[in-house]
């Protein structure tokens, strides 16, 4: 982080979770913050920044996917993109499915995450055919 963002990351911990949510939501209409993974997130306001920054998109890196998922339970996280795959351009699912699938496999951490990442999975490789 450059001198910039650890000044916003410092700025967004003095805020309430649903200031500093709103505050970057107005701040960065588009592009994910690297200041998102700095603070605990009320779950409420963990949905509103995943919905803003997660949902319709297939992001060109992992970094927006991680840390999420750094703060977010894989269930949550599934129910955000799960319920914005249909706005996922069709020739961005496999952009999507490049970067988002490894994120995933590296949260695992029980067979039942395990088997809810095989069957987002599984319906990700059918939407690109």
């Amino acid at each position: 982080m450059n001198e910039s963002d650890r000044q916003e990351a410092s700025y967004i911990r003095t805020l309430s979770s649903e200031e500093a949510a709103t505050f970057l939501i107005e701040k960065y209409t588009e592009n994910c913050p690297v200041t998102l993974k700095h603070r605990s997130w009320k779950k409420s306001d963990q949905f509103r920044l995943a919905r803003q920054y997660l949902q319709g998109r297939a992001h060109a890196t992992d970094r927006v996917y991680n840390d999420f998922l750094s703060f977010m339970s894989i269930d949550a996280f599934l129910r955000v993109i799960d319920e914005g795959l249909p706005n996922v351009s069709p020739d961005r699912l496999s952009l999507l499915s490049y970067y988002l699938i490894p994120s995933l496999r590296r949260v695992v951490k029980s067979e039942f995450h395990k088997t809810k990442v095989e069957e987002f999975t599984n319906r990700l490789s059918i939407l690109q055919k």
